[in-house]
């Protein structure tokens, strides 16, 4: 069995020589086998502590990454809702695409330009379509008449005496048509 000596020295005696021994040490004697393993025990504890710590920040990660996906499939899910919600609006996929985005990331300056775009888009395709149908319910002279041949008809039914006799006094061949 061997020992370990360990000597403490002390420096208060300036006078004193550094290589002698002061008489006030104190010895301690430790074998080494105890030594060795504190060391080990030692050793093994800071090991212990340093998996479990690593265990906590594991599980901390894990936590934030599920909290992380969390928000993006809540994110994901009110989108899906918001587009569904809008997709019979009558705004373009762009439109609908622009809006489900800045709702999702808050930002509500972006959202009102959504939004106005959107409705200009519909407003724009609704009178094109009321252009459209004015222009169907145009009457057009018949094809290689000249607008001076052109027949004139009136749907009595729906005219009132007053415009009836307008009519009579504009175009008086239309008044022997309907005697």
């Amino acid at each position: 069995m061997s020992e370990v000596n360990t000597q403490t020295t002390s420096t208060t005696d300036n006078s004193a020589n550094a290589n002698t021994p002061d008489t006030t040490k104190e010895e301690e004697v430790v074998a080494k086998e105890l030594l060795d393993k504190a060391t080990s025990e030692a050793a093994d504890y800071k090991k212990k502590w340093k998996a479990l710590l690593s265990e906590q920040a594991q599980k901390e990660l894990e936590a934030k990454e599920k909290e992380e996906r969390m928000l993006e499939i809540e994110k994901e899910n009110k989108s899906l809702k918001m587009n569904n919600a809008l997709v019979n609006s009558g705004f373009s996929e762009k439109v609908i695409k622009d809006i489900v985005k800045s709702a999702v990331e808050g930002d509500a300056d972006a959202l009102a330009k959504a939004i106005t775009d959107g409705a200009k888009e519909v407003t724009k395709e609704l009178q094109d379509k009321i252009a459209t149908l004015e222009l169907e319910n145009t009457e057009h002279p018949a094809n290689g008449s000249n607008s001076n041949n052109q027949e004139i008809t009136l749907d009595v039914s729906k005219m009132s005496l007053d415009e009836l006799e307008k009519a009579f006094k504009e175009h008086p061949e239309l008044a022997e048509k309907y005697k």
